[in-house]
């Protein structure tokens, strides 16, 4: 259900005709307990985009839908399809993977997880799922005692994730991108900088200083985000 919500979502919040633009959908697959990134968390988008999939998907080509793998959770933890804004995260990978296909590591990789995040509170605040309470918290429905999520837009120092360039985690000199090592040079945590950056452009604030006197809101913020983040090296097109 959290999957075709947020495929609505897409369709008519982002203007978006599925995954890939071209009307694209996804495989959900349950009960994958191995589906763990490097925190350990029982959720991932599996499948990029293969080289000439428009032509092949014109020549009538049978080509295997992209994944989502969902494990089953544990002691605290709920099964992460729970929380609607999990399952949307998971899919804005996807939409990346079609499109712009940043690559997964450093700056570029925090790039990614920023902008899963945006698609993940916007369709949270799109749709206004009962039991799903649109804030700038991501999976705050993933436990049985109610507590928690993984990450605040607004607030990223209260995850222990920076809000500024200025404090960000990095790789040392020469030191290898490694998923278990150091979350290929901590695309998660540093997600919170461009989190910050969604979170100002929607309700405004002050930040470092900086005050942002007029902010622009929800839709024309995932807007400018969807826009500027898929279209790169993609033929998709968005709807009028």
């Amino acid at each position: 259900f959290h999957t075709v919500e947020a495929l609505r979502f897409f369709k008519d919040g982002l203007k978006r005709n599925g995954i890939d633009g071209e009307g694209l959908g996804v495989s959900v697959v349950v009960h994958d307990n191995s589906a763990r990134n490097a925190y350990g968390m029982n959720a991932c988008f599996r499948g990029e985009r293969p080289p000439m999939w428009s032509a092949l998907k014109l020549a009538g080509a049978r080509l295997s839908l992209p994944e989502i793998h969902i494990g089953d959770g544990g002691g605290d933890w709920l099964p992460f399809s729970a929380a609607y804004d999990v399952l949307a995260h998971e899919l804005g990978h996807g939409i990346i993977g079609y499109s712009s296909q940043l690559v997964y590591e450093g700056e570029s990789g925090a790039l990614d997880e920023a902008f899963a995040d945006v698609i993940a509170v916007s369709a949270k605040e799109w749709s206004h799922l009962r039991g799903q309470p649109s804030s700038f918290i991501i999976g705050e429905k993933m436990m049985w005692s109610g507590r928690g999520g993984l990450r605040d837009m607004e607030n990223p120092t209260v995850y222990r994730d920076p809000d500024h360039t200025s404090i960000a985690s990095r790789c040392k000199p020469g030191e290898a991108p490694d998923q278990k090592k150091n979350d290929h040079c901590y695309v998660h945590s540093n997600s919170g900088i461009g989190n910050k950056a969604f979170s100002l452009m929607v309700k405004g604030g002050t930040h470092y200083g900086f005050g942002i006197p007029k902010a622009i809101g929800w839709e024309p913020s995932r807007m400018i985000w969807s826009r500027a983040l898929t279209p790169v090296g993609s033929r998709a097109t968005f709807l009028q």
